[in-house]
């Protein structure tokens, strides 16, 4: 596994997974409790090479200011873990990394059901295109998301990414519910 795909697999995981409902409603995390988890089936294809991995994301502490959340992602049998501290009194921005300046088109959005894991939600999607820029780089990535209030950590369903020809699709294979 390159290092490329494993650093977008994560900022695709921290941009997205709960980007969109997250700029709807100001930020995902001030419901959020801890002991709530979500967890992902991924699939990354690049140049006709495809890895899986699962992907999990677990509300570990929370303040008033603050939430904690640890990401765990397992690839080609590689486990990796950090953690991400989300302030709970602003904006809840996923796009914008540590070190990068990202641009934000929204492309579309509407309301469809959608199926996985077996269970039918009712969701809402949204397409944006995204240009990170980084040290005189600039990466463009296509994404859409199909999000509910029903799924904690953030909400997403599923997500399918493109950023010059590696194509990504998350979808949501359990969850549950904190303290």
């Amino acid at each position: 596994m390159s290092v490329r795909m494993l650093g977008w697999s994560l900022a695709a995981l921290l941009a997205v997974s709960f980007a969109l409902r997250g700029a709807e409603e100001g930020n995902p995390f001030k419901n959020a409790k801890v002991g709530d988890w979500v967890k992902y089936k991924q699939t990354v294809n690049a140049g006709g090479m495809k890895m899986d991995a699962e992907l999990k994301q677990t509300v570990t502490e929370k303040t008033d200011k603050e939430a904690t959340v640890e990401l765990e992602m397992v690839m080609q049998g590689q486990p990796h873990k950090s953690t991400v501290k989300i302030p709970l009194d602003q904006k809840y921005e996923p796009y914008k990394q540590p070190g990068m300046d990202a641009e934000v088109k929204e492309l579309g959005k509407g309301d469809e059901k959608v199926t996985v894991g077996g269970k039918t939600f009712d969701a809402k999607w949204t397409q944006v295109e995204v240009i990170n820029k980084a040290q005189g780089a600039e990466m463009k990535s296509t994404v859409k998301v199909w999000s509910s209030t029903t799924v904690p950590v953030g909400g997403m369903v599923k997500m399918e990414g493109d950023m010059a020809g590696t194509k990504m699709a998350l979808e949501l294979v359990d969850f549950g519910n904190g303290k």
